[in-house]
């Protein structure tokens, strides 16, 4: 078994034995230009009665010790966490419910619940259950040790041998095929989003921002992580201001320009990371490239303005070094093109799985999953050392401030009940009076929030 040490160093060393390994082992050849059909899990969803059944046993938030914030993202945190019961370690999404009111973001909150509970596969991070309190949403997940494709990114220099970079992304479009197939759009994929399970197989995380179908969206624009607000500079008082809210690199030209989208979104995010993976960065950046973008900064708007000029004025003329090989420019010239129409991917899954780029990959023995990333060495289960602290995060102090705050929350605010006969009322509100002191609350003191918004966010099946 092909195993990658933590000592991040040595993880170039390895790969060139893994593949060739891999070859000998499977002996399967790869059929050209084939690609057999996903099969597909039958899948019933949830109906209203039964989640409205199931909601009298609702997992409280007492259940859990929370340990460390794994993540953290525009629209909440992701924490470590074990069961005090079952001992297991789970990873913990929590959002505020008067930042999603605040951003609109209700719906997207309750269709990433919908997806996440009733589509079951090995290509999405599971859900055990959500529940909520008067102020904050729980998302119980399984936590996967392998850490994201972010870290694994870094781990190399930012710079991913081709082999490893082919793997993944025959990964990742086993993992939107059967998305696709669904009618499921992520719009929201990107190398913090994929993740890697314990067994070495990428999984896709975050459906915040995921819709069903095709959705025009040409006059209400939402992408993800922070918030961005493009003023019109033509001054052209037909054409209202654009809130665009998400990672500026990853975004396509339609979507920017308020043309509305398809599938096809996932596409062009897809060739963005391809080439983030083999030449070390984004391939639309702003002048002086930043590691991560605050919207609260005039300067990041302005880099954030130059990011959708050069994305929206792209002609399909992007740098390659000269190291690349020709199939592999192809297809990220294919993936961006910027008529989402021709883009590679326009006509279904087949025609990115026949592109020469994976000519010798066997899509079977990837849906099979029987291909690892790599195999992760974790001491036991509550090691983090896959996730490669981000700026925003390496600062200890705020992390056991975070964590501290939560407990706080835990300890003096009661468990919001989702009452069968609609009997919410605002006087939740009035629970959390005593913590005044508590900086993440603060902002929410005032704030009354309608708790029939949430109404159908509990899935109690942990």
């Amino acid at each position: 078994m092909f195993i990658i040490n933590k000592n991040l160093p040595h993880f170039k060393n390895d790969f060139s034995d893994y593949y060739s390994k891999l070859d000998n082992d499977l002996s399967i050849s790869s059929p050209k230009f084939e690609s057999p059909v996903l099969s597909q899990p039958k899948v019933k969803p949830l109906s209203h009665d039964i989640i409205s059944i199931c909601s009298t046993k609702i997992t409280p938030l007492d259940d859990f010790n929370f340990l460390k914030v794994i993540s953290k993202g525009g629209f909440g945190k992701v924490y470590l966490a074990e069961n005090k019961i079952t001992k297991k370690t789970v990873a913990i999404k929590v959002i505020k419910k008067s930042d999603t009111i605040k951003k609109m973001m209700v719906d997207q909150v309750n269709i990433e619940k919908t997806i996440l509970s009733n589509y079951k596969c090995n290509f999405i991070v599971e859900l055990f259950s959500s529940f909520q309190t008067d102020k904050k949403l729980f998302f119980v997940m399984e936590f996967l040790n392998g850490g994201d494709c972010a870290s694994l990114l870094r781990s190399f220099n930012n710079n991913m041998p081709e082999d490893l970079t082919k793997n993944i992304i025959a990964q990742i479009i086993i993992c939107l095929e059967y998305l696709h197939n669904h009618g499921i759009i992520h719009r929201d994929l990107k190398p913090d989003n994929i993740l890697i399970d314990s067994n070495g197989h990428i999984k896709l995380a975050d459906f915040g921002l995921s819709k069903f179908d095709f959705v025009d969206e040409s006059c209400n624009i939402k992408i993800l992580k922070n918030s961005f607000t493009l003023y019109n500079t033509n001054n052209n008082n037909t054409t209202e201001n654009q809130k665009i809210l998400g990672t500026p690199y990853y975004i396509p030209p339609e979507v920017i320009l308020g043309k509305g989208y398809g599938k096809t979104i996932d596409w062009w995010s897809l060739g963005i990371i391809l080439y983030e993976f083999l030449i070390g960065y984004p391939p639309f950046q702003e002048d002086e490239p930043n590691e991560s973008i605050n919207p609260k900064s005039d300067n990041d708007e302005k880099n954030v303005r130059i990011i959708f000029n050069k994305i929206t004025n792209h002609k399909k003329k992007l740098y390659f070094p000269k190291k690349l090989y020709p199939v592999a420019i192809d297809l990220i010239e294919k993936l961006l093109d910027p008529n989402p129409s021709v883009r590679l991917g326009a006509n279904g899954v087949d025609e990115v799985k026949c592109h020469p780029f994976f000519s010798e990959i066997n899509w079977k023995i990837y849906e099979d999953q029987k291909v690892l990333v790599f195999q992760p060495f974790v001491e036991n289960d509550c090691d983090t050392s896959y996730f490669i602290e981000r700026k925003e995060e390496n600062n200890k102090n705020k992390i056991n401030d975070d964590i501290d705050s939560l407990i706080l929350n835990q300890n003096n605010q009661n468990i919001y009940k989702n009452n069968n006969n609609n009997n919410n009322n605002n006087n939740n509100n009035n629970n959390n009076n005593n913590n005044n002191n508590n900086n993440d609350d603060n902002d929410d003191e005032n704030n009354i929030i309608d708790q029939n918004l949430f109404i159908d966010f509990d899935f109690p099946t942990y």
